[in-house]
């Protein structure tokens, strides 16, 4: 056993994930990515991250006419999404707030998704729906709207590495495309 070992052994999942912030924030800050969905960043400051991970695109971005940015959450204080969002420039920007005080689960934001489609409020022809407190938004959110077209679709999702996040998706069809940069898209039929 190295010392190393020894050493994050109580703790050595934690201590791997911590010391792979380096390369992983390396990769995220070269990479091409508009939106940078990143869950394993949240152990860090929310302030240093944005910094490192928008901040070069401070005060630059701006959303299309055409688009609506859609935000859910039950959160007390403003969610990382949002402080993205606001240091990159775009201020305009939906959030659906659903009740602090109760559990706040998926299904709370498809429900309040629906709801609000359902409702006329959207009306641009496009919408951007964003996890409220783990998205970093670091490039012009139009390119979502290129990706859509390029690719021919309708509608992109996001890919999750858990299959666990889809058990109330139906199956995959034909149709269904893995799309390099991990969303998923299918053509209306």
């Amino acid at each position: 056993m190295r010392p190393s070992d020894r050493l994050f052994a109580p703790w050595s999942a934690k201590a791997r994930r911590f010391l792979g912030f380096p390369a992983a924030l390396r990769d995220v800050r070269t990479s091409r990515q508009s939106f940078v969905h990143s869950p394993q960043f949240l152990a860090l400051p929310a302030g240093l991250m944005l910094s490192q991970i928008c901040g070069q695109a401070r005060g630059r971005l701006r959303r299309p006419d055409n688009l609506t940015i859609l935000l859910v959450h039950n959160y007390r204080k403003v969610p990382l999404t949002e402080r993205s969002l606001r240091l990159v420039g775009i201020e305009d920007y939906v959030v659906l707030r659903e009740d602090a005080g109760r559990p706040f689960r998926l299904t709370c934001k498809l429900r309040a998704l629906f709801q609000y489609v359902s409702s006329g409020q959207c009306t641009t022809k496009y919408l951007l729906y964003l996890d409220a407190n783990d998205v970093f938004v670091r490039d012009q959110p139009g390119k979502a709207i290129d990706l859509l077209k390029g690719r021919g679709c309708d509608l992109l999702f996001s890919s999750e590495r858990e299959s666990y996040m889809y058990d109330g998706v139906p199956r995959r069809r034909s149709g269904w495309t893995r799309l390099p940069v991990a969303p998923v898209s299918r053509r209306a039929t």
